[in-house]
């Protein structure tokens, strides 16, 4: 007959919380903060982001480019879905990644881009850069192609017209 003892118990109740911490654990939860703090937007797998560039028809010289404005808009849900029992045991919901983010160019300092770096399912930065027209080696689009180098993510520079 099995006898239930307090250090049977005492090891339960570790292997039980043990289980919880892990599976409540979620690496991406201090990158989204971070986005968050740098007033940027975070774009979630579930909501269905999807982006409209619109072309600027100014002629821009050979040295120089025009950035267009992008429009972001979410067409999936704005709720997060419900786990599923798999889901749960294992923590890992693939719905609830993040997929974009869209943050200014002088929010992104390299704490920022180490945390980008720890979205393993990151597929697209939309920068808002400080101008409509920059020069093609100007400080700003050196600095956005070597986050994308660095991320190995698509970089989409945006500008607000003010449309």
């Amino acid at each position: 007959m099995f006898r239930f003892r307090i250090r049977s118990l005492l090891v339960m109740v570790l292997g039980t919380a043990c289980f919880f911490g892990w599976r409540n654990y979620n690496p991406e939860r201090s990158a989204i903060i971070a986005i968050e703090n740098a007033s940027g937007r975070v774009h979630f797998k579930y909501q269905g982001p999807a982006m409209a560039p619109f072309p600027d028809r100014r002629n821009a010289s050979p040295d120089s480019m025009i950035v267009p404005q992008v429009l972001v808009r979410r067409f999936g849900s704005t709720e997060s879905p419900p786990m599923g029992f798999w889901e749960f045991l294992t923590g890992d919901n693939a719905e609830q990644c993040v997929v974009a983010v869209e943050v200014a160019l002088d929010k992104l300092n390299g704490d920022l881009v180490d945390r980008l770096e720890s979205l393993s399912r990151l597929d697209t930065i939309i920068v808002e850069m400080p101008t409509g027209m920059l020069g093609l080696n100007s400080k700003e689009v050196l600095k956005v192609r070597r986050i994308q180098e660095r991320l190995a993510v698509n970089v989409e520079m945006t500008f607000d017209h003010g449309f």
